[in-house]
């Protein structure tokens, strides 16, 4: 999982032309690849997943932690984009790893922060997977093209 959420989410799901595969396919297949070497002599070790199941296993994941912070009242699509950014914030916040989530307007990055947020503060109690987590303090901060480095102090 962590090798997913540091390099997998970084590169582009989209097979450029000329390419056969994503840059995430070509990362997967290594790491695979890798994991097979080695272990292709060892009969007690982890099998390496193939691609397609590396994918499931990373979706399933996903999907787990998006059904406890979107729910059906949220009239919110649930697509890759906040598969990933709701995954990606709440394993970032909860080990307090600075996470920076950039993309076009209307890609959920926000709608995602929010939601995870108004669970994490309001509705914590109601799921018992979250009801042990520490108290949250959130502050918010949007960049534009004006932003000032000086602007996060204040």
């Amino acid at each position: 999982m962590s090798l997913s959420l540091i390099y997998y989410m970084k590169l582009p799901d989209y097979v450029q032309q000329g390419e056969r595969m994503s840059k995430r396919d070509e990362y997967l297949e290594t790491i695979c690849q890798a994991w097979r070497d080695i272990t292709q002599n060892n009969v007690f070790a982890l099998q390496a997943p193939s691609i397609e199941q590396w994918k499931g296993i990373l979706e399933e994941e996903m999907s787990e932690y998006v059904e406890l912070f979107i729910t059906p009242e949220d009239n919110l699509a649930i697509n890759e984009a906040v598969l990933e950014n709701t995954w990606s914030a709440f394993i970032c916040l909860m080990n307090s790893i600075p996470l920076l989530i950039i993309g076009k307007p209307g890609s959920s990055k926000s709608v995602c922060v929010e939601q995870l947020v108004k669970t994490l503060m309001i509705s914590r109690n109601k799921h018992p997977k979250l009801a042990k987590l520490p108290c949250l303090h959130s502050e918010l901060f949007l960049c534009s093209p004006e932003s000032r480095p000086d602007a996060l102090i204040e």
